[in-house]
Order: C-alpha cells, then structure tokens, then sequence
C-alpha cells in the first residue's frame, strides 16, 4: 500500500510539474518535426500569416522555422514589459545574426547591429547630428518647404491627369534625405538605386567641397558633421567611431528614411483620394488654422490635430516594418510566460489596427501612446521627430493647395494594408490619382 500511495505521488506531482510547464508555454500553431511550421509560411504573405496567427493565439504567440524559435507579440503593454522594463529591457535589445547585417553593415549600423560598448554612442550621436530640436527643426522645416514648393508646382504642371505619383514622391523624398544628410540635392528621377549610387560616389565628392556647399556651411548636411567624429577618441584615448559606422549610418539613413516615408506618403494619397469626406474635414481645418496666405510650419502642428491624428491613423494602418526582429540574449519571462534563450522576437500591430474604438483619435489622446508608431526602448527610431515633421508638411502643404481624386477612368480599390507589396518594409502597389487645384498659390 505505502509503495502504491508513493507511485500515485509521484505521478501527481509529476503531472503537476507537466502542466505547470506546459502553462507557461507561449501558445502558436504546431509545426512539423524538423522543419517546424516552414510549411505554413510564404514569405510573400508573412505578414498576413501572422495576423491569422494572431486572430487564433492571441497577443503573444510563437511559431518555429526548423529548429529556431519566433515569438511574435502583438500587446503594448507586453511590448512595454519587453522593451523597457529591466532586466528585459536589455535582454531584447540584441539582433539575431544576419547575413545582411554581417556583410553589408560589417555589423557596424544601428538598425541591425546588436548592442556593443559603443552602440548608445553611437545612438546618441545620430539623435543630436539629426538636428530636430530648436534652431536644428528650423533648418530643417526651411529644407522641407524648399522641398515642397519645387513638388507643387510639378503637381501643378499635372493637374487634372491621371497619373501614378510614385515618381515625383521619390523625387520630394530623395530630395528631402539628401538635404539633411548631404547638404544639397543631386538631381530628380534618381530612385533609390540613384542614392545608393550617388553614396559610392560621396566621399570623392565630399572631400572635394564645390562652391555650392562652401557657401553654406550650416547646411552641409549630417555626412559632413560625422565624418569629422572620426577624430576624436574617447575617454581610453582609443578612436571609437570607424568609417564602417559612419557609413552604416549614413545608408541606414537613407534606406529607412526613404521607404518608410515613400509607403506612408503613398497611402495616404490613396485613401484620401478614396475618402474625399475626411479630405475636406482636413483641409477645413488647414484652413482655420493655417489660411492660404502663409506655407504651413512645424509649430502650427499643435493646432492641427485632425491632420495630426491621420498622419498617425496612416502610420498604424500600415504598419509598414512586419518583422523588425529581435534576439533573446539570455532565458527570461514574459506575460508569464518562458523564453528561451536565443528566441527571435518580432512586434505585430495589425490586431491593434482591428480596433475601432482606436480610430481617429487626437494626436494627444493617451490611446495614441500604445501604439508605439517607432518603437520603444533602445531601438526606438532616432528618426521620429524628423519623420513626424515632414509628413506633417507634406500633408498640410497639399491639402492646402490641391484635391486628392480618384482617377477618371476607373475607380480605386479600398485601401487594405494586408495588399501591399511585401518587404523589409511595406509598400503600397501601383495606383493613379489626379490633384485637382484648390487656390492659386504657385
């Protein structure tokens, strides 16, 4: 009796033990033995298998690829726990290792590369040569309009036709990076193959400082300013900052600036061309707040919520980075459940999106901070006050100005981010549009 009595003990408190384990367990679909769920995937739809997954697992599940562990979260309260609570906070900051980041990047970028002694100065460095504060967002803010009105009158030449405006938005971004980073612009219709060439040339081009960017030495742009960090060394007298950094940051620059605004600037033309109602209601308060006698300005974006608020509305519908992945350095819990070291984690937003009650709410509406547009913790984006500020004027500066249509001849499709073309990030597909002109300005 007493050897039966002890069997069933040990069988109970090894279930208990089973079950205990298996409830801190992140739940996902089950894969197939060695290849894991490689079968479910398509990496052209990725996205959109990961909102499926999300629909059926919740805020935090997980999937593997043969024997590597994913687990995606979906929460911005769990994102939080991860991102900013210590010991957490460091413990997914890494990158998984990447044969992008090794060999393009020589691991030496912020975007990709995992943290080392000299990535938060690295970080620190981009956030004050970007110049977004005070007399720098001013600079910047004159950069943006001069911008702006070559753009607008291009726009006026077209109007009324029915056109794709993919390549003068390429033109007005590419313009606007090569104004912050370079100091001047090199010429239209180069695309980003054209900048990624146009960076092979640079340091000869640099180093050989023409009469253009002589004469204004305030604006010569962020390669100039960090190429000079090269000579200092830091507090061991060792040179921290290496050539392979600065120009990780510079084509990291130029890549994320570029994409991200061209996908965003691309829908929100699409949806205000298919919603004409919340067209006008932006243009009414462009109107209000704004007129038509002066160009719009950075600091007019407090008085603009309405504008404010869809330029947020389009950055979370898009939700255009579907796997900005990190690396468990070590073992640790979340939302009570294990992680094991070395998981690849990647933040989700399209549960979020699904939300009506988060519609269209002010820029200060305390909802609008869970979304963590450019996300939080060390890897958040040093880009977010650029980025905000040039989307701010783009739109305001348009509405302004000009009406966003539906082509003549056919009528657009709904917008649905779950159609964009897939990638590192996110693009809209191909679409026409006509800009019909409000007031005579240019």
């Amino acid at each position: 009796m007493a050897v039966l009595l002890f069997i069933v003990l040990c069988v109970l408190i090894g279930a208990f033990i089973l079950f205990r384990k298996r409830s801190r367990q992140i739940p996902g679909p089950i894969g197939k033995s060695l290849i894991g769920n490689v079968s479910d995937l398509n990496l052209k739809s990725l996205h959109i298998k990961l909102f499926e997954w999300n629909q059926q697992y919740g805020d935090i599940f997980q999937f593997s690829i043969f024997s590597k562990k994913f687990v995606v979260i979906n929460s911005s309260d769990v994102l939080r726990e991860a991102f900013l609570k210590e010991p957490n906070a460091s413990i997914f900051a890494a990158r998984p290792e990447m044969f992008f980041a090794k060999y393009f990047y020589k691991n030496s970028d912020l975007a990709f590369s995992s943290l080392d002694p000299t990535w938060n100065k690295r970080k620190k460095l981009v956030h004050q040569k970007l110049n977004a504060y005070g007399e720098g967002l001013l600079r910047l803010e004159k950069q943006i309009n001069r911008n702006l009105t070559a753009l607008m009158e291009e726009i006026q030449l077209i109007e009324g036709q029915s056109i794709d405006p993919a390549s003068m938005i390429e033109d007005f971004i590419s313009n606007t990076v090569e104004t912050l980073v370079l100091g001047k612009v090199y010429g239209k219709h180069a695309g980003f193959q054209g900048i990624m060439e146009k960076i092979d040339s640079l340091e000869n081009e640099v180093s050989n400082i023409g009469p253009d960017m002589s004469e204004n030495p305030e604006d010569n742009g962020m390669y100039q300013s960090l190429k000079k960090v090269l000579e200092e060394k830091d507090e061991t007298g060792h040179y921290w900052f290496m050539d392979e950094n600065l120009w990780g940051i510079i084509i990291t620059i130029f890549g994320g600036a570029y994409l991200t605004t061209r996908g965003t600037i691309m829908s929100m033309l699409h949806i205000l061309a298919k919603r004409p109602d919340v067209q006008k209601s932006l243009q009414t308060e462009i109107d209000n707040v704004i007129g038509d006698v002066r160009e719009p300005e950075i600091r007019d974006r407090q008085q603009c919520p309405l504008v404010e608020a869809f330029v947020l509305e389009t950055l979370r519908q898009i939700s255009h980075t579907p796997l900005a992945m990190h690396s468990i350095r070590e073992a640790t819990s979340i939302a009570g459940h294990h992680v094991e070291k070395n998981t690849s984690t990647s933040n989700r937003f399209y549960l979020i999106r699904e939300i009506p009650s988060t519609r269209w709410k002010p820029a200060s509406d305390p909802v609008r901070k869970r979304f963590l547009l450019f996300g939080t913790g060390r890897r958040s984006c040093p880009g977010e006050v650029f980025a905000k500020s040039r989307l701010f004027l783009f739109l305001s500066t348009l509405l302004q100005s000009f009406n966003v249509m539906e082509p003549e001849d056919h009528s657009l499709p709904e917008f649905d981010p779950r159609e964009m073309d897939s990638g590192l990030i996110l693009q809209p597909k191909p679409f026409k549009i006509r800009f019909e002109r409000r007031k005579q300005r240019f």
